[in-house]
């Protein structure tokens, strides 16, 4: 069934020329290059083609030098390695474990002194003589280590327990003693003058909990996972104050729906604690005294209309001053909120977003945003007092910074479409590298470069931000098959492979250059970066607005000339498998096929932080509209669905759920089981990512090129 397009069509011309402009461009770039033919194997192998990039990235107190954890052979045992700046070599890999790598790291009590967990055991490492001593042994694992100012303490993380290390005694002990069961602390962070520690808590006793079977050969099991749904009870949460010298916790007289930001004053006198209401209706800072822990609301905003905390965020300028941001101004930017007048100030401004800020660095501000281009994510600053915004890096791409203590040094690593995250040194706004975590195969092969455009949305006057990827011998002569995905909010970005949370950068590639099909991907309403209205329109409405937009990226692919306008499909996992379904369901004629991966068909079944979009479970009809389950009678087109049986985030029960009413309307699916996969079906073991895919492909060869 044709669909006509309602949209401005002056604009869609206008779009299609430009579209084709941009191919003749890139194609005629394309033709002097070469490369060896791709496999799924060599794509997706047990050691990624591209390698594994560095994690747990952290500055020495005295800001020379910068240690971090890696495996420059790109396996999954990470060691530990050390660069430093200013004498021009290449990073020093500090330990060499074949077996059972690093967990975590800090620096330790001076320059060359290096603290890292490593199975049950703590480790003190000397950076000089590469000696390792050990300190402290455990019965379990530990994460989350972190000395304290004064360097007489080692805090970490262990059975939802915080533990203490004390150098001068040399003995280990428990601080808190909460119920490793039900109870636990999922951060933690010390003050200033070593004194007082603040910690997250929450508390699961009471919440409901679900059944996640686990298939072994003789037998089956059952493993109870706490899992909230929308409207149920939630878990505690609160924020605890331990003291030192008291050896005594003290709580913060405020129980919060979610913990946005905490953090110590720079004189240690006061705790910032930033919380969101559970349906994002409501945002406040409270400042703490932590001498008597009482507390006061330093900013608040409201709205029936805000849908995402995500893009909230604060922290201390000075004991008097703060910094926030904010999307009051349409668009999500940077203000300085004095605490004694209670004056704001915005520091940045424009038809652009801040997608996150860092702590004050002397007097500037670093913030990450999209200022240049929709799809980047550059590192910028701007004085807390004359604004002024400066670029920090001359490169377009995707950062995610680290700073030295006074911002003396700074490193980042750093994407783009072209190039797989890797670290950086930053320097006069120039990239100094300092990993290379590809393995060597990865310069042999020709890589296809994503091509920006906006498209028509789903409604007037709405413009998507779309990436298009095209075979490398692309002939406008001819038709070629297309597929829209994977598809995600906030999945346009400059960097390698798109998003973070599926390993599709491969995928991708395969089915661009091998499979000749024409990708496409968008940023529909909902995304970040494209101003507060931009979000707004997804309120109470998973699968509404998004699933218009998608719709409307179809009917422009069925108008440039070298696309099948009968054979379009899509695809996406997660929230993206609830939009494919959503898709076939609701625009029966409008794709040739769907594949749905862990798809979330039920929204009575999200995590209860999903309310911030939909809002009270007592608005049943947006409950329904948005759950791809009350809607399979209006499938026409073959679906695939894949699903893992251990997903604890969209539980495996809600597909086989959607299946059984499938069944009984007589439609055309297919459903592949992953006995042994999570959420993340995709980022399994090799071989399991691979069945998956070679499943994908070969459903979308039956039913886009036969």
């Amino acid at each position: 069934m044709r669909r006509k397009n309602s949209g401005n069509s002056e604009y869609q011309e206008a779009t299609v020329r430009k579209t084709l402009f941009l191919l003749v461009v890139f194609i005629f770039n394309l033709s002097f290059l070469g490369g060896e033919e791709l496999t799924l194997e060599k794509l997706y192998s047990d050691i990624p083609m591209i390698g594994v990039p560095p994690r747990e990235i952290l500055w020495s107190p005295d800001e020379s030098q910068c240690a971090f954890l890696w495996n420059e052979d790109s396996g999954r045992i990470r060691n530990l390695y050390c660069y430093e700046p200013d004498s021009g070599l290449k990073p020093q890999k500090l330990t060499s474990f074949n077996k059972q790598g690093i967990s975590g790291f800090c620096w330790g009590r001076t320059r060359n002194e290096i603290i890292y967990l490593r199975g049950t055991t703590i480790f003190v490492f000397d950076i000089n003589d590469l000696s390792a001593k050990e300190i402290h042994k455990s019965k379990k694992r530990m994460r989350a280590p972190t000395l304290s100012p004064d360097g007489s303490f080692l805090c970490y993380l262990q059975d939802g327990n915080i533990w203490m290390y004390d150098f001068e005694e040399e003995t280990c002990s428990q601080v808190t003693h909460f119920d490793a069961k039900n109870e636990r602390i999922s951060r933690y962070s010390w003050s200033p003058d070593s004194q007082r520690i603040a910690f997250f808590y929450q508390d699961y006793t009471g919440i409901r909990h679900v059944d996640i079977p686990r298939f072994d050969r003789e037998k089956v099991s059952l493993q109870k996972v706490p899992r909230p749904f929308p409207g149920d009870p939630n878990n505690t949460r609160k924020i605890g104050v331990f003291d030192i010298p008291q050896k005594k916790v003290r709580w913060v007289p405020l129980e919060l729906d979610t913990l946005l930001s905490l953090s110590w004053s720079p004189s240690g006198k006061k705790l910032l604690v930033e919380e969101s209401a559970e349906y994002a209706n409501k945002r406040s800072i409270y400042i703490c005294d932590v001498e008597d822990l009482s507390t006061e609301i330093a900013f608040l905003e409201e709205s029936p209309l805000f849908t995402f905390s995500w893009i909230w965020s604060s922290q201390w300028i000075s004991d008097n001053q703060i910094s926030l941001t904010s999307d009051n101004s349409g668009f999500c930017h940077l203000y300085s909120l004095n605490l004694k007048n209670k004056q704001s100030k915005q520091l940045t401004s424009g038809n652009w977003e801040i997608l996150e800020m860092f702590p004050v660095k002397g007097k500037f501000l670093y913030f990450i945003a999209n200022k240049t281009r929709p799809e980047n994510r550059v590192l910028y600053k701007v004085h807390v007092d004359r604004g002024n915004i400066q670029r920090a890096v001359n490169r377009d791409g995707v950062y995610r910074p680290y700073f030295s203590k006074s911002g003396k040094n700074m490193c980042a690593l750093f994407s783009d479409d072209m190039t797989p995250f890797d670290l950086y040194h930053i320097k006069d706004k120039k990239l100094h590298r300092i990993t290379d975590s590809p393995l060597p195969e990865f310069k042999k092969f020709l890589w296809v470069k994503t091509q920006y455009l906006d498209i028509p949305g789903g409604e007037k006057g709405v413009k998507i931000r779309a990436k298009m990827m095209i075979p490398p011998d692309f002939d406008s002569g001819k038709k070629y098959p297309a597929i829209i995905g994977s598809v995600y909010s906030n999945a346009v970005l400059n960097q390698w492979g798109g998003r973070d949370a599926h390993p599709t950068w491969g995928l991708d590639q395969y089915l661009v250059q091998v499979e000749n099909y024409i990708l496409l991907n968008l940023d529909f309403r909902g995304s970040l970066g494209y101003g507060r209205k931009f979000r707004e329109d997804m309120l109470k409405g998973y699968g509404t607005v998004d699933i218009k937009d998608i719709a409307a990226a179809a009917l422009y692919l069925k108008s440039l000339p070298y696309i099948e306008e009968d054979k379009i499909g899509i695809w996406g996992s997660s929230y993206g498998g609830l939009l494919t379904l959503m898709c076939l369901f609701k625009n029966p004629g409008l794709f040739a096929c769907g594949i749905a991966g862990a798809p979330a068909t039920n929204v009575y079944h999200a995590f209860p932080g999903q309310m911030e979009v939909m809002k009270s479970t007592e608005d049943k009809e947006a409950y329904k509209n948005s759950s791809a389950y009350f809607w399979p009678q209006g499938l026409e087109e073959p679906a695939m669905i894949i699903h893992g049986i251990r997903d604890t985030v969209v539980l495996f029960m809600d597909s086989v759920s959607l299946v059984k009413k499938m069944v009984k309307e007589g439609k055309d699916f297919e459903f592949v089981v992953l006995p042994d996969a999570s959420h993340a079906w995709d980022m399994g073991p090799s071989y399991q990512t691979l069945f998956a895919f070679r499943k994908m492909i070969d459903f979308f060869e039956r039913h886009l090129k036969n």
